[in-house]
């Protein structure tokens, strides 16, 4: 168990479609997650593609980053699958921690791990399971609300 620094990155790939009507625009997101001392650290890069009835140019978003705090995330899991990739997934407590994110519904994030980094996905929710629980742990016995 590593109890501090940072923890192996997991690799994320996923597609997310915008839009309703005639006007559709599809994401191609990838990123890494992965857990520091007390967050999550997510970064991603989004390409679009619009109007998707004929063949257009897909445009790179810039880098960005969200740092989630432990303290506001309830749970992390993850689901793999035997024959395709897995599903990571992020509750937070509130509906705002992760609204930043691609495809975030409400307070849940859920994205899909290749099959490549099933170790790493098992190893990241394992190890900030553990760090909620310590954390929720110290909250009851110091008497210190979430």
């Amino acid at each position: 168990m590593r109890t501090s620094g940072y923890l192996g990155m997991v690799a994320l790939t996923f597609y997310h479609l915008l839009g309703t009507g005639d006007v559709h625009v599809l994401l191609h997101v990838t990123g890494l997650i992965r857990l520091d001392r007390d967050s999550l650290f997510i970064e991603w890069q989004a390409s679009r593609v619009e109007h998707l009835r004929s063949p257009q140019k897909w445009t790179r978003g810039e880098v960005q980053q969200l740092v989630v705090p432990l303290a506001s995330i309830e749970s992390v899991s993850y689901k793999p699958r035997w024959l395709s990739a897995g599903t990571l997934t992020i509750r937070a407590f509130s509906l705002t921690t992760l609204q930043a994110l691609p495809g975030a519904i409400n307070a849940f994030w859920s994205v899909k791990v290749h099959r490549s980094e099933r170790a790493r996905a098992r190893e990241l929710t394992g190890e900030s399971s553990l760090r909620l629980a310590n954390q929720r742990l110290h909250e009851l016995e110091s008497g210190e609300p979430r």
